[in-house]
């Protein structure tokens, strides 16, 4: 477990240089995931025993100007991907549902089709873009 956390120390400053040296240049970066994933990664292995890390590590992620949580049911996201167990996929759910709140992520209920999915997502973007 700790060699996430550590994992995660280098991916985070690593990804504040890449930041830093891109200026002011107007960059879109789409992340799958992003650095919540290993938040939630950590909560759930350790049972949330261990993860008194996680506060400082969430002071450390910079703050996006969208995150949105994909909700899908654990059955559908099993029929997409079956490599994960529903077990998992409901335990991950529910923290990211937590994590969520904290982190202002913006729901996004996920439709049959991923293209009416990804329509829900685009008109998130274009709210921000303005």
């Amino acid at each position: 477990m700790l060699f996430r956390k550590l994992a995660l120390i280098v991916d985070l400053v690593v990804f504040r240089f890449y930041l830093f040296f891109a200026g002011k240049r107007d960059l879109v970066i789409v992340c799958d995931r992003y650095f919540y994933d290993y938040l939630v990664n950590i909560f759930y292995l350790e049972d949330k025993k261990g993860a008194y890390i996680a506060p400082v590590l969430k002071s450390l992620i910079p703050k996006p100007d969208l995150a949105l949580f994909l909700k899908i049911s654990p059955k559908q996201a099993d029929k997409r991907k079956k490599d994960q167990g529903l077990d998992y996929l409901d335990a991950k759910q529910k923290l990211y549902k937590k994590f969520g709140r904290r982190f202002g992520f913006k729901t996004i209920h996920s439709r049959e089709k991923k293209t009416d999915t990804a329509k829900l997502i685009e008109k998130q973007w274009e709210k921000i873009k303005g």
